[in-house]
């Protein structure tokens, strides 16, 4: 018999099965023992079926909410869209529309005819008393009257030696670049590369002040606010960062509840981690500038409020990473998201007791970021009889309770339509 267990070890299993029947009937302290513990596995078999099924409910949950929040993103994303085109083209006509008139008068003004000298004269002399439309500065029109005087000297040598002397047709081309706001530097160089040309200097320096502007996230507006409010977050300013703030003219933002005033936020000073804090979230859903310090050391140099595209922080891949966001798409999404009322705009945000203070933000902190990203925070679920299920969140801790789930009103408005979400949610979505 052993010698047949050997060669068979599927006996082997049937006599410990047989066996076990055998001390079952023997034995009933046995029997319920084995009974309990088939029992046992059962329910541990059947929790853990029940708790998958919880598992993959909620994630669909989450899937889906996930895809309504980013169809209404994309909806409103070409609402703003469709309102920004048309303000660029209306910046840019003008420009275009002064170029060409200019260039049809210089041309008509350039070759003049030997007869024709009093009459471009004539011309010159009148074109200060007319204004020219479009946009074109009153330094143009000494450029022009500077190119007819000579065309007309050309046409009168003598003329031309006794003028010579006066005018210095170089300085005249750069300050009439310099006053269309471009730099000296640059109007040297491009006359240069032009040789000499000002309609070929200045369609140079617009096409290098295009491509450097399509370098700008869309819709960051270049223009700024009277008074400049920084926050610094994330470590702590010292005396000489105060200095620099007061030489640019600006003022300091300390405290979170003034975080929503802040125009410049600077996370890191080279040496300190980029991290995620309440002052951060409540920035980032009002201003476009998260910048490093940087910006602000080469303002204060310059003393002057610089653009901060060049410092803004989106190549911080290792935060990226940690944190599982892209700067760039955060600061792009943020000013569409604001034209509508933020990315909370419309829903309201009932937060479930214990979630504070539990890796997450205080009350009062959450609150704050939750009203910066255009949301209504609610006090309480069971006093609110008129709410939208469908722009109502509940926020819970994560992992959430049980007791949260007991609170007043929350299952009833979960069954009516509204999420159960998380802070991690919260913030990924900020």
């Amino acid at each position: 018999e052993i010698d047949t267990r050997r060669k068979d070890p599927h006996r082997v299993e049937s006599a410990s099965g047989e066996l076990a029947k055998y001390l079952a009937e023997k034995d009933p302290k046995f029997k319920q023992a084995l009974e309990d513990e088939l029992y046992v596995k059962k329910l541990a078999e059947e929790e853990e079926k029940e708790r998958q099924r919880a598992l993959e409910a909620r994630a669909k949950d989450d899937h889906e909410m996930a895809m309504k929040l980013q169809a209404e993103f994309e909806k409103n994303r070409k609402k703003v869209a469709s309102k920004i085109e048309p303000r660029k083209t209306r910046q840019r006509s003008p420009i275009v529309d002064a170029m060409k008139k200019a260039s049809a008068m210089n041309e008509g003004l350039s070759t003049p005819t030997t007869s024709s000298g009093p009459k471009v004269a004539q011309q010159t002399s009148a074109s200060p008393k007319t204004p020219v439309s479009n946009g074109i500065s009153a330094s143009r029109e000494k450029k022009i009257a500077a190119s007819a005087k000579k065309s007309q000297d050309a046409a009168n040598p003598k003329a031309t030696d006794e003028t010579n002397d006066d005018v210095d047709d170089a300085s005249v081309k750069i300050r009439e670049i310099v006053n269309m706001r471009f730099t000296a530097d640059s109007a040297r160089r491009c006359l240069k590369d032009s040789d000499g040309n000002v309609q070929v200097a200045v369609s140079m320096l617009l096409s290098e002040a295009s491509e450097s502007a399509s370098k700008i996230p869309t819709g960051i507006a270049t223009e700024r606010s009277e008074t400049v409010r920084i926050m610094f977050t994330g470590f702590v300013a010292t005396r000489q960062h105060m200095q620099m703030i007061e030489a640019i003219g600006a003022e300091i933002v300390e405290s979170i509840e003034e975080a929503h005033t802040a125009t410049h936020v600077i996370v890191t000073d080279g040496a300190t981690k980029f991290r995620r804090t309440p002052k951060l979230m409540v920035c980032i859903c009002r201003s476009p500038n998260i910048v490093t310090l940087k910006w602000l050391e080469q303002s204060a140099k310059e003393q002057r409020v610089l653009d901060t595209t060049p410092y803004l922080l989106v190549d911080d891949k290792e935060a990226e990473k940690r944190y599982c966001f892209s700067m760039k798409e955060t600061i792009q999404n943020g000013i569409q998201m604001r034209e509508i009322g933020g990315v909370l705009g419309g829903f309201s945000i009932y937060i479930c007791s214990g979630v504070a203070g539990n890796k997450a933000p205080s009350t009062n902190e959450l609150n704050l970021i939750i009203e910066a990203a255009g949301g209504k925070v609610l006090s309480s679920l069971a006093t609110h009889k008129s709410l939208d299920p469908a722009k109502t969140i509940v926020l819970a801790s994560d992992p959430s309770t049980s007791s949260q789930f007991r609170e007043p009103g929350v299952r009833n408005i979960v069954k009516l339509g509204g999420k159960i979400v998380s802070t991690s949610w919260l913030f990924h979505v900020i």
